[in-house]
């Protein structure tokens, strides 16, 4: 046993072992001992949720005719939080089920991301990857074409800051401004990694695979998602906002691809998109706590430098998820700037940062009437001259 996962409690060893869609025997064997060892429920089902795992435990619990021997009252909670999130991950599929049809109609192709593929594919559409939104990407040339045609169709949006800024989307940012209908959020990508043009990102939309049903949509080539799982998981990271469940989808994704993982240069390919650190990172916490042999022998990466910090970071996350921020510098304001290479983008971006709209000025501050909301425009112009005298726009 790795001496990391020995310091755990029982109840975190418990929930990391259930952090996967298949066991070996000797791993069912673990978990049911693991559940004698437990003694504090309230901490485990807490944890379970927190980490936005609570179905996924539940069912593996019962696939593996564990749940006999949890106290009652503590598996009604996980079969509650199960329910829960196959109730929303069906409310979810119906509204993009919607989404497709809109898309359909104009030949605009959507590639499902995140836990939308993972749910769909991976984790089986049982309502085991629990989920908040919708996310979806298409081509640059299709944002602003779909962004409409959802408005069109009863979809209700967050404003641009400006509509100087919309004619320069998508020449910057990642995705568009979140899109709402029946109480569930879409946000929709057009890119993916940060670069200067965008061929990283067409390359991940190449790679995608047709699935030919009713629905008729695209998912991503296994090694580009898991490698843009890493980016995502990074921001999350950096936001303190990291779950267990971002984990156990990178976990879940390399075990189902395990033979075609080994015969790629996944470092190679993690040095193109930026993150050979974090890649370091990930595969170390996949090895210690889900014993996945992607050895960094194997696959010629090096192992992350300070590795007991990097560790001591993970099992803070684990005892304390969603609390974790990151103490690197938060992101310049400007820095979409950089990524255009037209200094007619860069204009028009900064004039309408400056004068965002009245509608912009009213959901950001939420302020009504009008008049209200025009009285936010020197506390904005005034944030962003300190910014500006302290260096840090």
């Amino acid at each position: 046993m790795s001496e990391n996962l020995a310091n755990l409690t029982p109840e975190e060893k418990l929930l990391l072992s259930l952090c996967r869609l298949d066991f070996t025997e000797p791993q069912k064997a673990r978990i049911s001992t693991l559940i004698k060892q437990v003694t504090n429920w309230d901490r485990f089902v807490w944890l379970a949720n927190e980490h936005g795992i609570i179905a996924l435990c539940w069912h593996n619990l019962v696939e593996l005719h564990t749940d006999a021997t949890i106290p009652k009252d503590y598996l009604e909670h996980l079969h509650k939080g199960y329910l829960a999130s196959l109730a929303r991950n069906t409310r979810i599929f119906n509204l993009l089920e919607q989404v497709l049809k809109i898309a359909k109609k104009e030949n605009i192709e959507i590639i499902l991301i995140k836990g939308l593929a993972l749910e769909k594919t991976i984790y089986g559409n049982q309502g085991l990857r629990q989920m908040n939104d919708l996310d979806i990407l298409v081509k640059s040339k299709h944002a602003i074409q779909l962004r409409k045609l959802l408005l069109q169709n009863g979809f209700q949006s967050q404003p641009v800051i400006s509509p100087l800024h919309e004619k320069i989307i998508p020449s910057y940012g990642k995705h568009l401004p979140e899109m709402y209908k029946e109480g569930l959020s879409v946000e929709i990508h057009f890119k993916l990694f940060e670069q200067k043009g965008n061929s990283l990102t067409e390359t991940f939309i190449e790679k995608s695979l047709l699935i030919k049903n009713s629905d008729n949509f695209n998912i991503p080539d296994p090694l580009m998602h898991f490698l843009y799982l890493i980016k995502h998981l990074q921001k999350h990271e950096s936001e303190g906002t990291t779950q267990l469940r971002l984990y156990t989808d990178l976990a879940v994704l390399i075990l189902s691809q395990m033979d075609n993982f080994l015969k790629t240069d996944l470092y190679e390919s993690a040095v193109q998109v930026g993150i050979e650190k974090a890649l370091s990172e990930k595969l170390l916490f996949l090895n210690e706590y889900w014993g996945i042999g992607l050895s960094s022998i194997d696959l010629n990466i090096p192992e992350p430098s300070e590795k007991d910090k990097v560790i001591e970071k993970f099992i803070c996350l684990l005892r304390y998820p969603k609390d974790l921020k990151n103490n690197e510098n938060p992101e310049s304001l400007l820095k979409p700037m950089k990524e255009m290479e037209k200094f007619s983008q860069k204009l028009l971006f900064i004039i309408g940062y400056i004068f965002p709209s009245i509608t912009f000025m009213k959901y950001r501050y939420n302020a009504h009437p009008i008049a209200k909301a025009i009285m936010y425009y020197p506390v904005r112009w005034a944030k962003l001259i300190k910014l500006v005298f302290s260096g840090s726009l």
